[in-house]
Order: C-alpha cells, then structure tokens, then sequence
C-alpha cells in the first residue's frame, strides 16, 4: 500500500506502482469543458448576425431572494435558479444552415436579461448517430459538449451545465443524410445566484470558512477529490448541494462504481437524480480567497439508487464515469457506529468554492436536532466547528472520523460563523441498514461485493496501461512490464513491517501485507540492465549497484550508449538513473536508503510506456507475451472477460471469483506466481550460491494479513510535518502515509527528489 515504486508519465498522466501500486494523475482540462469545437468555429462563421434569437420574459430577482428568506426553516437544498418554462424546437425557433458537404448546423440564441448564468433543460433530446450539440457564451469562450445521444438520459432529457452571462447559444450538427434529430427546449433556468462572483441576496460564503487548498486541508486531499457539488432540477427552479463520489467493494472487473452519496432532502425521487450536473474541483486558486473558483468540470445525469428520510441519506450512481482528468477520488467509508474522537467536513457553503471544517472533540449520539445523547439514534451531533462552519448549501457533505472514512453526512443545523451552534449528520451506520429494503439502505450497494465489511478506505491508486486499479503485494522478483521481445521492466519487492493494518483494497477485498521496490532491472534490446544494492548482501548506505550484462559500471556524466536508441543516465538527483529505450520510453529510478532498517527502497518511473487496447472478444486466449511481443507483466492491459492482466502465455485470468479465498488464490498463486522471475528469465545479478529464490518468500503475502507489525513514534503530524516540502498534493499525500506506515521520515526526502525529477 506504500506509494513508493512503478510510475509512469506521459504529458499530464502518471501512473505510479507504489512499491507494487500503480497510482494515475491527470491535470484538469482547463477553463471550459470543450471535446471538440463546435462545427462553426471549425468552418470559420463565428459570427451570430442573423441567428434567431430568443429573450426570455423579466425574472423578479428581489421576489425570489424575498422566497428564499421566508422559507420554511426544515433543511432544503440551496436555490440558485429560477425556472422559465418554454417549448422551444427545431422547427419554431433557430436558424438552420447547410454546409459545403451537404451536413447542417442549427443555431438558437437565449437572452435572459440580468441572469448571472444560464442553464438548459432538454425536454426532448433524440440525436442519431453522427449528430452533435455544444452550448457556449455569445463570445465563444465558454464552450460545454458536443452532447451526442450517449447523454439522453432515461427518460429522453438532457440537463446541461451553466454558462456564465445572461446569454447562451445551442448550436447542433447534423452530418449529411443523417436521420432527423429531435430536439425541445422545455426551461431556461435564470441563475440569480450560487455560482460564483458577487451574488445578490447575502454576497460570498462567510468569512470563517476554510479553502480546501490551505495548509488545514493538506492531509485530506483525497477526501477533497472526492466532493462535488451539484445541482438538481425542481419545479420552481434549479437547487444546488453537496455531495461526494463513494468507494465500494465491487463484484467484477470494474474496481468500483459512481456512486454518489449526499442528502435526502435534497434528492428524493428519481426525476430529481435525473436532472443532477455534477461540479468537480470547484476551489479557489489560492487560501484564503473563497472565490475564483472553475466550474469547468462537469457532468450530467443521475440514476437514483436509494434514500431513506430517517438518516436524511441519498445514494445515486453517476450515469457516467467522471472524465479521467477531473481526478476524482472515491471516498472510504465506516458503518461501524464508533464514536468518532474529531471529525472534518469538506462542503460547498454557499454553493460557493470548496471549504473544510474540523470538529477537535469527540461527537455525540442523537436524534436529530436533539441535545439528548442516544447511542441508538441515528444522527452524529456536531456540538461546534473549531475551525470553519458550515451554510446552506453545505447540505449532503460527508462527515470524515480521524481514520478519513465517511460516517456520516449532513443534515442540518444552526452553525454558522460567529456562534457555537450545532450540525446533526446523518449516520452512515443507521443508513447502512436503513429501512430494510435495497432502495431505503446503503449495505446492497456499497457492498455490492457481499464481504461482509463495515468500513472501507478510499481508492488503491493501482492503474494498468489500459487504465484498470488493481492492488497486488508480493515477495520476490516479478515481470513489471514486458513491452516487445527485447525491453522489459522487473522489480524486486521485500516484505516491511507496518505500523497499521491496511484495510481491505476496494477492488478484490483482500487486505494483505505491504511490500517495497529494492531492486530493479531492465531488458534494452541485447543488454540486461541492473540496478541494485551490493549483491554481496552487506548494507551499503553509499549508494546502489549499476551492472551491465553482469559487469559492475561507474556512471559518468557522459553516460553509456546501448545502441539503437537505449542508453543509461544520470538524473539530476543523487543516484538517479535514467534508461532508455529503443522505442521512447524510458525508466527514471530515484533510491532512498532506509536507515533504520538498513535497506534501499525505490520510486521507478516509466515514461512513454507503450499502450495496449484489449477486448477480450475472440476467447480466452488474448495474446502471448512471448510470441506476440504485446505488452504483458503485473502492469499489462486487462481483456473485459478478466479481472486481471493476462498470464504469460496470453491465457485470460477470467472473471472475479466470488470468495475471497479463490480471488487471493488467483492473484497471489496463479497470476503473481506466473509473472514471477526465474533463474533463466531472471535480469538481475547475484552472489555466488544467490538466485531469486533467495529473495523470494512464497508465504507472502498470507490471506491473514499483516503478519508483522512494528511500533512506531511517527504520528500523522510528525508525517505531515517531515513532507511539509512536497508542493504536488497527490506526491504530498502518499508521502505522509508511506511516513506514518513505516516510520521511516527519510521516505519525505524520496520524494522530494522525485518531485524534482
């Protein structure tokens, strides 16, 4: 689980093996969520002279803040439209144009005088194949799509994200011969609020709260990955509140679903998912802004899943997968009902840019918006935030224990900045259970795998090439990656002790020991390549053992030349090399040495790595490793008939068995064992009377897991403290765990020279 190890970088992506893990990055895509530009902007007719035009009659923004005040003092999510019914289609509105190749382009233009955004509800949306719609400001900056008819949803609608201003243009592509599409506009929700800037009717978030990117939120960056908030559809408007994407157990080859989780009042009924566009990501650049925030990374539609009032919970699933780029996380949970000794919440108050609040004493049990403790009922009281609040708009926002897993998410309450009022989160252990029926609880869902568990850390951060998350920690030397029949990657990984036992791995519910990289070796067309500590087995704290093809090297600046494009390097940290391959890609290695334990450890990046698309349609045997030269090794491409990369000989792992049992067997037996080096595939060197045997431990890792634990004085400050340099969340992140789960601070200055690499 360590987050040392196997990465790989190309542009903006990284995947990283933590010691055995692969972890992936992606930057967000920018200001505005464009795939591809609208077929005007390409064909150079920007210009909306002549284009129909539609003005919307005048919105009362004072009688709508006047509603929002007097409104009934039950929580309710936060209103920031208006809703304006229309009937608006292809045939009563819109210019049409064709095209030099027989295609056509529809336009429309709304005006809603005074609106701060615009949103569309698509009361009809039927598109053939090849037709295309994008909406975007008058000027073209901000442009959303092309929605194509994967985004209908069930019922044949379409809710599209806001665009700033008070004007908005639809614009749709129709290829030539293509059968005629089906369009209605049916509202056109005038935003009077809630989407940053100044706002009329109370302005900004208050003043207490706590930007996610300040120090405070430091050790809870993936929590914040996984926060979203939202917006739903009712009849008199658009309403907005917080949620957060969940972790589960799984039961396939798909390591997790897209379920969401926020609160019941503000979504209770199937329509209302459907209507759902999710905001990922909407911070502020900077601590202590509270603005500035992007809402660039969206996505729509909904299918509701579950609710049950007593607990105030909601659960739907996301009708797709958040864009790669978006780097979302899916948060840990626990439905065990301890006490929790703190706890922090991560929200949108105001629907304004992503905060935290931390909570420093123990919580209480209560019925909701009671003072009487019960350890029976089903509500957490929150007594008063220490550090933050939280504000309409906060509402569906998990409540994390000191373990960063969801017990809980918001109801109600009276904080706010300036008092010591309290906030009652619904419990995640009551709405575990719920009302007894898979759509009033949570247990069908979040363990949809049928283990039996009661808690979940957050995602494993395991990628393959072809992008599958998948956990394995072994003992021994295995094949990484084999890419063609002359480059391959191999690492050595070596049983440590922990100073906790990891919890279950999201994808195959096994929780077993934990495992660092401390060797590595490399196949580059006729050479064998060796980076490792001294074979003689004596600690050497002066650095690691560079061989080519078994004879011992000192690497100068000017490097070695392999012929045909390989070649090794140093790197600009100390004891980093690079190697390179004959078809781009490259291996960076940067060594720490763990002092304590007297012991090298490893972060192996790989750039360029080659790619591989499977399918698995033509049967169990996929492709050969050995005979195809395709890319194959712990981190090779999964088919969709398997849960797993395929054996060495193309044979297909197949489907995840349903006991965890066979699926340890599978993995760590079938799989690890047949991806495990031998003497004779072995490209690492050894002391006389050595093999890989000798650094092999079959035992590891046992299905009852960890065996070994060590004490530890390192606590999450101390980690947090030794990393404090690491400016890159994610590296920053791994870093304090791999701290606190070993001991060892040196791993903060691994990373700090990865970080540099």
């Amino acid at each position: 689980m360590i987050r040392n190890g196997i990465s790989i970088r190309k542009g903006k992506i990284i995947h990283i093996l933590s010691i055995t893990i692969l972890i992936l990055y992606q930057a967000s895509s920018g200001f505005a969520k464009m795939y591809e530009p609208p077929k005007s902007f390409t064909e150079g007719d920007k210009a909306l002279s002549g284009v129909d035009s539609r003005v919307m009659p005048p919105i009362d923004t004072e009688k709508l803040l006047q509603e929002d005040l007097s409104a009934p003092s039950e929580p309710a999510p936060y209103r920031v439209a208006s809703g304006i019914n229309i009937s608006l289609d292809l045939d009563n509105s819109g210019s049409w144009k064709v095209l030099s190749d027989l295609s056509r382009i529809w336009r429309l233009q709304i005006v809603s005088n005074g609106a701060q955004t615009l949103s569309l509800e698509f009361s009809r949306f039927n598109l053939p194949e090849g037709a295309k719609m994008w909406i975007y400001d008058p000027a073209g900056d901000y442009v959303e799509g092309p929605y194509t008819a994967k985004h209908r949803t069930a019922s044949g609608k379409l809710w599209t994200p806001v665009i700033s201003g008070d004007q908005v243009v639809i614009e749709l592509y129709v290829p030539a011969d293509s059968e005629e599409p089906d369009l209605e506009i049916g509202k056109v929700n005038h935003g009077y609020r809630g989407f940053g800037g100044e706002k009329a009717g109370g302005g900004k978030q208050a003043s207490c709260n706590i930007d996610v990117v300040c120090p405070e939120g430091d050790l809870w960056q993936n929590q914040i990955r996984s926060v979203a908030r939202y917006t739903l559809q009712k009849p008199d408007g658009t309403y907005l509140c917080t949620g957060q994407l969940m972790n589960d157990t799984g039961s396939g080859p798909v390591p997790y679903k897209k379920y969401f989780l926020s609160a019941y009042h503000c979504v209770n009924t199937t329509d209302q998912a459907e209507s759902m566009v999710f905001y990922w990501n909407f911070e502020s650049p900077a601590c202590g802004d509270l603005s500035g925030g992007s809402f660039a990374n969206n996505q729509t539609g909904a299918t509701y899943r579950a609710g049950w009032a007593n607990s105030d919970f909601v659960l739907v699933e996301l009708n797709d997968p958040p864009d790669a780029a978006f780097n979302v996380f899916h948060a840990g949970w626990d439905a065990g009902g301890a006490v929790p000794s703190s706890a922090v919440t991560i929200h949108h108050p105001r629907a304004d840019e992503k905060a935290i609040s931390f909570e420093d004493d123990p919580l209480t049990s209560t019925a909701y918006f009671s003072n009487i403790e019960d350890p029976a009922a089903n509500h957490w009281r929150v007594e008063d935030w220490d550090l933050g609040t939280t504000e309409s708009g906060s509402s569906g926002a998990c409540l994390f224990n000191s373990a960063h897993r969801c017990i809980g998410q918001l109801h109600g309450g009276a904080a706010a900045c300036g008092n010591n009022e309290p906030d009652w989160y619904g419990k995640l252990s009551a709405s575990w259970n719920g009302g007894g029926t898979p759509s009033t609880r949570l247990l069908d869902w979040l363990d949809k795998g049928n283990l039996g568990i009661s808690s979940l850390n957050g995602d494993p951060h395991i990628t393959t090439i072809d992008g599958t998350r998948y956990d394995f920690q072994g003992s021994g030397e295995y094949v990484a990656l084999r890419f063609g029949v002359d480059s391959e990657i191999q690492v050595r990984q070596t049983p440590v002790k922990t100073t906790f036992t990891p919890g279950a791995n999201p994808y195959h519910g096994l929780a077993t020991g934990v495992s660092l990289n401390t060797a590595v070796a490399a196949r580059v067309g006729n050479h064998r390549v060796a980076y490792q500590p001294n074979i003689s087995g004596i600690p050497d704290p002066s650095g690691l053992q560079l061989r080519v093809d078994g004879s011992l090297i000192t690497l100068d600046a000017n490097g070695i030349d392999l012929g045909n494009g390989g070649r090794i390097s140093k790197t600009a940290t100390e004891g980093g090399i690079r190697i390179d391959f004959s078809d781009k890609t490259a291996l960076l290695v940067t060594p720490g040495w763990w002092r304590s334990q007297k012991k090298w450890y490893l972060n192996v990046a790989v750039i360029n790595p080659p790619t591989m698309s499977m399918d698995g349609s033509s049967g169990d045997k996929v492709f050969s490793v050995a005979i195809d030269g395709l890319p194959g090794g712990l981190m090779g491409a999964i088919a969709s008939n398997s849960w797993l990369p395929a054996l060495p000989d193309g044979t297909s792992m197949g489907p995840m068995p349903s006991s965890l049992d066979q699926r340890y067997i599978d993995l760590y037996q079938k799989f690890g064992n047949a991806w495990r080096v031998t003497d004779q595939s072995s490209l690492f060197d050894y002391a006389p009377g050595a093999s890989t045997d000798t650094f092999t431990m079959y035992s590891w890792p046992s299905e009852d897991s960890p065996e070994e634990l060590t004490e530890s004085a390192v606590n999450e400050r101390i980690a947090m403290q030794a990393c404090q340099d690491i400016k890159d969340k994610a590296h920053y992140n791994n870093c304090v765990f791999d701290v606190m789960a070993t001991g060892e601070t040196g791993f903060a200055e691994t990373y700090l020279v990865l970080c540099k690499s």
